[in-house]
């Protein structure tokens, strides 16, 4: 008659963490209470991971790369300990210490790196093989039925420091006129370096 939040590691099916936590989880980082001193290193709540998710390994990557590098290697060990484990119910494979060739590793991220496909290639070792797969965004430009003018405007400055006073002034005297003098319904106007749009009527 309650929800918790929270249970222990060996008493869970799915552990949501960052690689900062699970690193000083294994290295013992928390200090008791009673006794003043680091907790016993502890990995084997890693050993009977099936799958792993590494979501937003582009945002891993500024932080401290070795972290993450560090869980996955303590991945699918040997347990030292019981953990209250009915040995009846462990597979063989786990007991061979081929557990690592059974799991599913799936790596998300926005863009690749040397770090990544170094992860790739060293921690994931699934026996079915490996897949990388990358979506290109296309764009809606193709989606656009009707067809569409595009006019692309160069000018020239002296400095960077008079850059946006010079492209001002190229608006007001060559490009605003002629968008007076057209007799199209609607323009939009698009300034890459400035990012921002603005749509005439």
């Amino acid at each position: 008659k309650s929800v918790k939040l929270y249970s222990n590691f060996y008493a869970s099916d799915i552990i949501v963490a960052s690689p900062l936590a699970l690193k000083l989880k294994i290295d013992g980082g928390e200090v008791t209470k009673k006794k003043g001193r680091p907790k016993e290193n502890d990995s084997d709540f890693l050993s009977s991971i099936e799958i792993v998710v590494v979501d937003y390994a582009d945002v891993i990557s500024m932080q401290n790369w070795s972290h993450l590098h560090a869980v996955l290697e303590q991945l699918n060990h040997l347990p030292s300990k019981e953990h209250v484990t009915n040995v009846m119910r462990i597979r063989p494979w786990y007991l061979d210490e081929q557990a690592r060739y059974y799991r599913q590793t799936i790596i998300l991220s926005s863009y690749l790196t040397p770090e990544m496909n170094a992860l790739f290639n060293g921690s994931c070792l699934n026996y079915e093989g490996k897949v990388k797969l990358a979506t290109e965004f296309t764009g809606v430009l193709p989606k656009i039925q009707l067809e569409i003018r595009q006019v692309y405007e160069r000018f020239d400055a002296s400095s960077i420091g008079e850059l946006d006073d010079a492209r001002f002034e190229y608006f007001c005297t060559k490009v605003y006129p002629k968008i007076q003098e057209s007799d199209e319904v609607l323009f939009l106007l698009y300034s890459r370096n400035i990012c921002n749009a603005v749509m005439f009527t």
